[in-house]
Formats: structure tokens, sequence, C-alpha cells
């Protein structure tokens, strides 16, 4: 009986897990026409043949097929084409074409079917060539045209069909060999191109083949021919091919194919297939049809004997075959319970791998969320109603399509609630969205379950919520996700309607590619936006940054997120410099590690080839249509003038303007407000181009006044300390600092949010300052402006970035402890400059990596802290080290420390004295327990002496022949302890009355036979003088009733040392329970 339940207790499990075995119900019978040949102004008839009564819809390229005169379906399902049009710019029929059948129980789709138009082009692509040979040797004539499908290619020679001789090797491919030319072969040779379908040739141009005589030259080695064989074929199966090996050389060398690996690989001369020839230069294998077995690696072997001597020449032609996909593991047709996990098998082989597609109902599925797709399988998680439907499991390959299908369906509870309506969602942070929906008033309601997922794709996540509101967290920033919500009672509802929303922008987590090309005086730097898993919003602005490999600080400049280029100027030939590219979003600069946004080293190269160097160009925007160019060239290079080209960035509309020798500025008027444009200035000389650099700039939005000092430049920044960086800077080479009165340094935080960090600045009247009492290991941008006579003052230059040192923290020293308990130790030490806090790191281990140490931080400004929780008895080792903001420091050294169960020992405080709060605490442990022992003394004497009384006014007690008083009484504090459930607070296991407070039992136990009573723990009011003999106390002072086994009772006695437990039989079906109660 027990082996019966056990096995349909199983079956029962299979089912639900394999889900019940159904019908299909539907199908397609197709011809397997892969490709069909249709001719203008004829009909053309498409298959479609249901196995089952269904509607046909047809799709032309994916679009329906709607009938009308011309095209319709008919009753069996067929498309018919009464008159197949095509036209160049107009309709056509060419195309792919595939039918949907339909029923009550689903949709499946047909293979596609690809029409091709007949037709032949006018002129050849490729035209066979004039050549001249020697005799004895191979020729070869080619010739290609346009044609669908493949034009039949034939030879003539002076407009006359070639002779029938082994000697002429004509192609499928309309490659013409000729092998052991002689000189009557000489002539003209044209190829003739047939379409059968529209019953059309076209005659090539002729080629003239000169055939001279054979000289007494010597010998000659052998030569491969061109492309023959090739080193690589790739061929589908079932298809037809010749592989050509053709070779010169004198005298001629004896040629034949050896398969040198795959299947059958020691087979020589026609291996699977047929040898057309095998001498006189040229070898063919012939394959009729091609199989998985031709594939493998062909060696074409020439051996070449002059003389007594023997050379021997290979070439390795490896074959791969393309198989047609197959489907080994087929969709079943199942029925599933909803909330199920249903999988649905479709395995596939082919070479190469066949890509797979799923399609619903004649619709292709869509992979995302709950819907899950492997190699092997589709896989639907938490399954609805909606799931049921006809799935069809597409294999696709260049070698052809297969298909197979099976039908779902998922049956629903009647217990099944309705689903949640209303749903909204409304973005609150880049991480989090914030849920709401409504839902039925219902009995049984347990909880929703909230279902999410990436909408372009990703896994479903889900979350359990007890309310109508959620707030989902933990997603990726700037990302579309789908929401929907199930409710749960005693089943689960359908899915409710989804909605979408997308999470909110985030600082980028690194940076975009750069790619960087560099002359002796410029550096072009181009990029691509990252990935939008970095990005992670909308990128607004890019900051291009650069410095010498040895420059401490770093120049930078910003420009829009829509520009992708950027050329750096004035830099230094023979220099390595280094650059990267970093974006911001809406919420600002991200402060990126080297990793993130790694920076790309590169090296200026020395010297030009080109006589005209660059000239040095600065760019001012002056105002919101205007830029000023000005530009300076060295001395003593004779030049005719100056090409200025500009134009906006990114628009290759660009305007040439060409400028006298001797102008040096020009004002480029007419422009559009806050736009970029390019700018470039070459020197020439003739019909001779002097180098250049592209420089950028933005016309301003709206100019408050005209810069008429210039502009500093060549900022440079160091920082000799943690709080403190150096500035220098200078003027351009050709304007003079005496009409200069001071200069202004503008300084800023780099990354901190404006309402908490303004910036600030510095004024000095030299063209170095250096900024003090800045905040160590800081990122800081700075920038400078000139100040002059009347008010005049200079635009603000270029900014620089620089990070200030670190701090150096020193080591931690003097660390004491001394003992609090026998778990806490307080630990001291002498505190250090600029710490900001200190981490305090024990182990019982001194040589595990610190990462497995306890950590405890104290960010307060304390030098000392408690650790509890400490084992006595064991030694741990300790060290302490500072930190800042700019780091931490070292470690200390070890310090060791053992906690005894005694805790009266020294500590390595010096002055350490024994604690008072100890000594009380002790003292006060003396006092309790002498109260509670004289306590127990008294209650015990107060206990024999009522029971001596009760004794005396019961009379005799009989015994049970074992010394011991009988039970009567005790028996009264017993009750049955069942076996399972939880064991009430505040009454002893098996007492009928609470003895011991909470259930407590001293030094329990276990004993297999009998029960010993050693006193009578508690009585109750009035029965005192009442003597009674029951069957249960006569069982539990003999030993255990053989019933009470049978009824699986437990019982337990309080004020005994001893516990008895009865515990049934394993019959294998019931699990055992654990009864030892947690004392």
């Amino acid at each position: 009986m027990a082996a019966r339940v056990l096995f349909i207790g199983i079956a029962c499990t299979v089912g639900l897990i394999a889900g019940e075995t159904i019908g299909l119900e539907l199908g397609i019978e197709e011809g397997g026409e892969g490709e069909v040949v249709g001719v203008k102004n004829h009909a053309l008839h498409l298959p479609c043949r249901p196995t089952s009564p269904a509607s046909v819809i047809w799709t032309h390229d994916g679009q329906q097929v709607y009938n009308d005169s011309r095209r319709f379906t008919a009753e069996n399902g067929s498309l018919i084409i009464t008159k197949v049009v095509h036209k160049r710019k107009g309709e056509s029929d060419r195309g792919v074409y595939q039918c949907t059948v339909r029923n009550n129980f689903g949709a499946i789709i047909s293979s596609p079917i690809k029409v091709i138009i007949a037709a032949l082009a006018h002129e050849f692509s490729e035209n066979p060539a004039n050549t001249t040979i020697k005799e004895g040797e191979v020729l070869k004539l080619t010739c290609s045209i346009e044609s669908s499908p493949p034009a039949k290619i034939t030879w003539l020679r002076d407009d006359k069909p070639l002779p029938q001789n082994r000697r002429f090797i004509l192609l499928d491919s309309g490659s013409l060999y000729i092998a052991n030319i002689k000189k009557d072969d000489s002539g003209l040779y044209r190829c003739q191109a047939t379409n059968a379908y529209i019953k059309k040739s076209r005659v090539s141009t002729g080629a003239e083949v000169v055939v001279d005589s054979f000289g007494n030259s010597g010998p000659h080695p052998v030569k491969f021919l061109n492309s023959s064989p090739p080193n690589n074929l790739t061929l589908r199966e079932g298809t037809k091919t010749s592989i050509v090996c053709a070779v010169s050389g004198t005298p001629r060398p004896n040629l034949k194919w050896i398969k040198t690996k795959g299947f059958n690989s020691t087979r020589e001369n026609g291996l699977n297939g047929n040898l057309i020839t095998s001498n006189n230069g040229l070898i063919v294998l012939q394959i009729d049809k091609v199989t998985a077995e031709h594939a493998g690696s062909y060696s074409c072997v020439a051996s070449h004997k002059f003389k007594d001597k023997t050379a021997v020449y290979k070439k390795v032609v490896n074959v791969v075959i393309q198989t047609a996909p197959t489907i080994v593991e087929a969709p079943k047709s199942q029925m599933y319970p909803a909330a199920k996990t249903v999988r649905i098998e479709c395995e596939v082989r082919g070479l190469p791998n066949p890509k797979v597609i799923w399609y619903k109902n004649g619709k292709e599925l869509n992979i995302n969320g709950r819907i899950k797709q492997n190699s092997k399988e589709l896989v639907l998680g938490g399954t609805v109603s909606q799931d049921t439907g006809i799935y069809q499991c597409f294999a696709t390959s260049p070698a052809g399509v297969a298909w197979r299908a099976g039908r779902l369906v998922v049956n629903t509870s009647s217990d099944q609630p309705n689903p949640p309506t209303n749903l909204t969602c409304m973005t609150i942070s880049p991480t989090q969205v914030n849920l709401s929906w409504a839902q039925e008033q219902q009995t049984d309601f347990k909880a929703f379950t909230v279902h999410y997922f990436p909408t372009e794709g990703g896994d479903e996540l889900k979350e359990v919520a007890k309310n109508e509101t959620f707030i989902v967290s933990k997603l990726q920033p700037f990302t579309n996700y789908t929401f929907y919500v199930r409710s749960y009672g005693k089943a689960a509802s359908e899915l409710s309607g989804s909605v979408f929303c997308k999470t909110g922008e985030a600082m980028p987590t690194g940076g975009p590619k750069v790619v960087a090309s560099v002359t002796p005086y410029c550096i072009h730097v181009t990029w691509s936006p990252p990935p939008s898993s970095e990005a992670r919003g909308s990128i607004t602005e890019y900051k291009i940054q650069w410095k010498r490999a040895n420059q401490s600080s770093t120049n930078f400049e910003k420009v829009p997120g829509t520009i992708k280029q950027y050329t750096i100027r004035d830099v230094i030939q023979n220099q390595e410099y280094m650059v990267r590219v970093i974006g911001a979003t809406s919420l600002g600069w991200p402060d990126l590690s080297e990793d993130q946004a790694p920076w790309i080293r590169i090296k200026i190269p020395k010297h030009s080839s080109n006589p005209f160097p660059p000239p040095t160009m600065r760019l001012i925007a002056v105002n919101d249509t205007t830029i000023h160019v000005e530009w300076t060239y060295p001395e003593g290079i004779d030049i005719d003038g100056f090409k200025l080209y500009y134009g906006q960035l990114n628009s290759t509309d660009r305007t040439l303007l060409v400028l006298k020798k001797n102008v040096t500025d020009f004002h480029i008027t007419h422009l559009d407000p806050s736009t970029w444009y390019e700018v470039e200035v070459k020197a020439f000389s003739g019909d001779v181009e002097g180098e250049s650099c592209v420089e950028s700039k933005s016309t301003r939005e709206k100019v408050l006044f005209a810069p008429s000092l210039p502009m500093p430049i060549s900022l440079e920044a160091t920082s000799p300390s943690p709080h403190s960086i150096n500035i220098s800077w200078s003027l351009p080479s050709h304007h003079h600092s005496w009409n200069i009165t001071h200069y202004t340094v503008l300084y800023n935080l780099l990354y901190a949010p404006t309402h908490n960090f303004t910036g600030k600045t510095v004024q000095t009247s030299n063209t170095s300052v250096q900024i003090t009492g800045l905040a160590a290991n800081t990122l800081y941008e700075f920038s400078v402006r000139a100040h002059g006579y009347n008010n005049q003052v200079s635009a603000v230059s270029s900014k620089i970035e620089c990070k200030t040192l670190q701090e150096v923290l020193d080591v931690v020293e003097n660390i004491k402890w001394r003992i609090l308990n026998s778990t806490s130790i307080q630990v001291s030490w002498k505190g250090i400059k600029s710490a900001s806090y200190y981490s305090i790191f024990y182990s019982l281990d001194p040589s595990a990596p610190l990462n497995l140490w306890h950590q405890e931080n104290i960010y307060k400004n304390q030098t000392s802290a408690e650790l509890t929780g400490l084992k006595s008895n064991h030694e741990y080792s300790l060290r302490v080290r500072g930190g800042s903001s700019s780091g931490t420091g070292p470690l200390s050294a070890n310090v060791f420390f053992t906690l005894f169960a005694d805790i009266d020992r020294p500590s390595n405080d010096e002055n350490h004295q024994p604690s008072g709060s100890i000594q009380s605490d002790q003292f006060l442990g003396i006092v309790v327990g002498c109260a509670i022992s004289i306590l127990c003394i008294l209650l015990c004497t107060a206990s024999l002496l009522y029971k001596r009384s009760c004794s005396k006014n019961q009379g005799q007690i009989s015994t049970n022949g074992n010394g011991q008083c009988s039970s009567e009484l005790e028996m009264q504090a017993l009750t049955q302890l069942v076996s399972k459930g939880s064991f009430p607070n505040g009454q002893a296991n098996g007492m009928k009355h609470p003895l011991i407070i909470n259930g407590g039992i001293p030094n329990g136990i276990v004993r297999e036979k009998g029960v010993r009573i050693t006193e009578n723990p508690q009585r109750l009011e009035g029965e005192c003088g009442s003597s009674r003999t029951t069957d249960e106390g006569d069982s539990l002072l003999s030993g255990p009733d053989p019933e009470m086994d049978n009824e699986e009772t437990h019982m337990t006695t309080i004020g005994s040392s001893f516990l008895s437990k009865e515990l049934p039989p394993d019959d294998g079906f019931h699990e055992t329970s654990n009864l030892t109660p947690n004392w």
C-alpha cells in the first residue's frame, strides 16, 4: 500500500511537470520549394496546403496580400498571380512570400518562398580576354553576365561550337579550360549566355587566342595557375560542383587528388566524385551530389620528373560543407495549469549553426522578460491563459530552413482572482520607480507579485507586495522598463496591463572610445559616445583633457554633446602626451578613475617633410556672430599668402578665403549665435599648401564687452603640498605686459555642487601665484584674466585642472588596552595629526589577510574605543590606523592581548588598577547567591513538613515494591505530550499546571524504560486527604504501555532526572520528528 501511494504521488508530480499531451490540430503540407522563378506577364502559383480546415492569409515581404483581380488566394490555399509584374522603380512581384493558416486552436506560418523574376542583362559584366600562350600549357577563359536564374554558358570558336574533345573542359560556372593546348586551338573565342525561362541569349565580345610553338628552352618548374585550386571552398549539401587543379611546367607533371583530412581520407584520385582528366596539366574533381562526407582537406599533388629527379608540388584545398538545418528534438503539444514554468524543446543541427526563431500563432515571439530562449528550448515562466497557442521553432541558415510546431494550452482555475487594474508608474530616481494599481476586493487575498524587465531586452525580475503600491529599486539608470502585476489568492491571476517607465539619469561610469591622430604641431582627437550602460543618460557635454606625461596639471576644453572631435594645438615636438575624453549628463561631471576612462599616450613626432609649418593661431569669440582669428608665422619662410577655411563643426560645407602674406588676423562675421565653428589657416606658395591645425570655437550667446587685453595662455599648475597649488601663466609672445596692472586667478572645486562651494579668486601682479588653504587630494580648476588701466580686461583663459597631494598620515603609536570583563576590552592610543577617523582591526589569526579581520571605525574625534563580544582564553592581534578624506595611513605594529575567564589579570596599561565596578559586581553576586540559597532551603523544609502532615492524615500508603511512594498524586500533574506543535510558555512539558518558569527542565536524560518519580513537585488544593488509583498512574510507574506506543504518546515528568520518549516505527512515509525539546 505504501509503495502504491508513493507511485501515485510521483506520477502526479511528473504529470504537473511534464504536462498532459494533446494534439497539434493544424499543419501545412510543403513541397520544399525554397525559390521559385516568375516570368513577366506569365501566371505564377505558390502552394499552401493546410492539413485541416483553416483560413489562409498570404504575406509578401511581411505585408499582407489582399485579394484583387491579379493576385488572390484560391480555395486550396494557393496564391494565384495571374500576371507577374516587375518594374525597376515600381510594383514588383519579386520578394519573399509566406502563408499563414489559422483555426480555432491557433496559427502557423509556412516556410518562406523566394520569388525571383527571370531576367538576362544586356551586357556581359566580364568578357573573355585576348591571350597568348605556349603550346602544351593550360588555358583558362572566363566570362560572366547577370542572369536570374543563372544563365547557361556555351563557348564558340570562330563562331562555331567547340569540338568534342576531352581537352576542352567547361565548368558549370562558365569557365573554359583547354588542357595541353595546341596550335590548332588558336582562334576567336566567344561565350554565349542563354536564359531558358525568357528564351533569350547574349554573345560576348571575342577574345583572340594565339598559341606559340613550343621551344627547346629546357625544363620549367611547376606553377599552379591563379586560384586553381582555391585555398578554401564552401559547398552546399545536395549541389553539384567541380574542383579544378591546373598547373604549368615542362615537362608536363602528373597530377592526382588526395584527401588528406576528413572522412575516407586515404582514398585518392576521384574520391567521392568523378575524375574527368588526370594529366596534361589539368585535373578536375567533379562531385555530382555534395554530402557531409565531402568535407575535409584535399591536396592536388603534382609530380614533376626530369631525368633522374622527381620534384613533388602540392596545394591544399579546405572544403567546408554547409548542411541544411534539421530538428532533432521537436516541440510537443501539451496542456499545463497556470502559473507554471513551461519548457518547449527544440534542438536543431546544421552547419553553420542554424539561427532559431520562435513564432507564436504565426507572429515572431518577443524573447524578453519571463520568456527566455536557450540553445535547446523556449522557457515560459509563470504561464497565463494568454500563453495558449501554437509555437513554431524555425531553424534557418544559408543552407536552408526547417521548422516544427507544438501547441500549448494553459488551463486556469475557477478560483483565479481578477488581475489588478489601473496600473501606473512614476520615476522617482535613477534607480527607483513607484508603481500603483487597483484590485477588486477578494476574501482569499494573499499577495501581489510585481514583475519588471528592461523593455529593450533582459531577464525578468519580480518582487512580492502586500499593498497596492510598491517602489521597485536597484534598477539601471536611464533605462526603459516594462512593469506588470499579478494578484494571488487560492490561485494566480492573469497579467495586469503593462506600463512603461524610464529611470532617471545618473552620472556616467565610463568614458568615450577615443582615437587620436598626430602631427608635429597638433593632436586631432575624435571619439564615439560611451555605451548606454556607461553613459547612464544623455551626454550634454564632453571634456577633452590632455597633459604632458610628466605634467602635474591637466589642460581641458569643454564642447557640447553633439561634438565628437577636437584639435589640441601648441604641442611640443618629441614629447609624450596623454589624452582622454569624459562626458557629463544633466547631473554633472563624474569623477572617473583611469580604469573607467583610460588615458591614451601619444608621441609627438620631431619634424615634417612639408616646408611650410602651420601658423600659430588663436580664436576669440567677439560676439554672437563674430569670431576673431589671429595668427603668427615664422620669419624667413617665403610664402605667397594664407588660405583660411571655416565652417560649422561636423559639416562638409566650408568657406575658403585667400589672404595676403602680410595679413595676420581676420574677423569671420555673419555667423550663427551659440554655434561651434572650425577654422583652419594654411600658408601656401604656388600650388603647395603648408601644414595646418584645425581649431574650434563657439560664438557667444550674448557679449557684454569686447576684450581689450591679451588673454593669458600656457597655464601650468603643480601641487607642492596637500593644501596648496602653484599656478603660472604667460602672455602671447607678440604682446607686452606694460599695460597690465594685475591678474585675477579664478578657482573652483571641480566636483562640488554649486550650492556647497562657490568660486574664489586671488589677485596678483605677477604671472604666478600660490593658492593655499585647499583640501587634500581634491581636484580644482583654475583660469586667469588680465586687468589693465581704465577698466580694461582680457578674456578668461582656458581652464586647467590640478589635484592637491594626498595627506600623509603618521603611524598610530602608544596603543594600550585594559580588560573590562571576560568579553570586552578598552583600547586607547595617541592621536595623530590630520586624521578624521580611526580604524581598529583585530583577529585571532595575525597572518590572515586584512579584509578578514574584524574592523571597527571610530568617526568621532576620539582616541579610545571599546571592543565587545570577544572570546575568553584566546590571544588576539590588534592594529590601528588613521584615515582622512585623502586616504588611509599606515597600519600600526601588532599588539597582542588575551582575555581570561578570571578577569583579574594585568593589562598592558602600567597604571591600571582593579576596577571598582568589577569589585562591586562581584560582591553583589555573592550576596544574591547566598540569599537564593537560604530561600531554597526554607522552601524545601516547608515542603517536607507539609508532606509529612498529609501522610499522617492519609494513613499507611501502599508501596509498589521498589521502595518509592506511589505515583497517585504525581499523576495529577502529568498530561499527555503531543509529538507535534509548540510547547506553551509558562507550562512545563507534560504538566497540566505551571511548575518551573519558562518550562525549564534541569539535566533531562533520555531513558528507554520506566520513569522514576523522586518527589511530588506540586499538589492541587483540596487533594491532600484524597487517594486516587488510576490506570494512567500505574502505567507510568510500571513502564510504558503497549497501547500508548500505538497512539504515539510521549510523556515527560518534571522534578525527575529522567525523560522517557516513545517513538513510532519508521515506515518510510512519515517524517521522523525531532522530539527533543529546545531547553
